[in-house]
């Protein structure tokens, strides 16, 4: 595992100006550091920004579960602006059954040893949680040399979400109210020609709405979708 060099990301990520090229940057600044798989998240408002390549499945079960709010290592990260080792957030004594759970449950999608690192500013809360491949000595010698390099990383990727992206990460989506009342519909589990009749709108109009809103709150499917707006409080 290679050491974090201080600063040696900061103006290329200061000169980024794409969302998709951010995360991208993201992602091969911390694999290249022993780190295949994260998680940088909005604490603020869990159901806006969200940056991952955790594995789908289980951030689906995460997701629908709200296993964020029964989670240890997160709910560290909503009261602490400490880093957090995985393994020691499962060993805290006020941590619950569910909580122990839930670790058992991430381990068989490969997610067993990592770290969450909370950040703060401008009063948004977000966590990078980082999960490690190599050996617990190896991570732990990693961290000894370089914690407050990867700690300054995540705050300044916060900054530049905070700076160039803000709307991106820490907005809640915004829906037209024809996007919101075919939410509604698809809520109760109406299909799109159904959708069309209520709306007075074609088939094919219904269809570009839903696709729309798939795309909005980066949802795989109607189902989802629904889940998402239910969560964000959109509808």
């Amino acid at each position: 595992m290679n050491e974090v060099h201080p600063l040696s990301w900061f103006d290329e990520l200061a000169a980024i100006s794409e969302y998709s090229e951010i995360e991208c940057w993201l992602f091969k600044q911390l694999e290249q550091y022993g780190f295949p798989m994260l998680l940088f998240g909005n604490l603020s408002n869990p159901g806006a920004g969200v940056i991952t390549n955790f594995p789908h499945e289980w951030m689906q079960r995460f997701e629908k579960k709200d296993y964020i709010y029964q989670d240890a290592p997160a709910q560290h990260c909503f009261k602490s602006i400490t880093p957090i080792i995985w393994q020691e957030a499962y060993e805290m004594p006020q941590v619950t059954i569910t909580a122990k759970k839930i670790i058992n449950e991430a381990e068989s999608f490969g997610l067993k040893n990592g770290l969450s690192i909370p950040v703060v500013a401008n009063n948004n809360r977000s966590v990078l949680s980082v999960c490690y491949d190599g050996k617990n000595q190896d991570f732990r010698h990693f961290l000894s040399k370089s914690i407050l390099t990867l700690i300054g990383l995540t705050q300044t990727f916060q900054w530049k979400l905070l700076d160039s992206f803000s709307t991106e990460f820490f907005d809640l989506p915004k829906l037209n109210k024809r996007q919101i009342d075919c939410l509604h519909y698809l809520s109760h589990g109406y299909t799109n020609k159904e959708i069309a009749n209520f709306m007075k709108l074609s088939h094919y109009t219904v269809t570009d709405i839903v696709c729309e809103l798939l795309k909005i709150l980066n949802a795989s499917n109607r189902t989802e979708a629904v889940m998402l707006a239910i969560k964000q409080g959109v509808i």
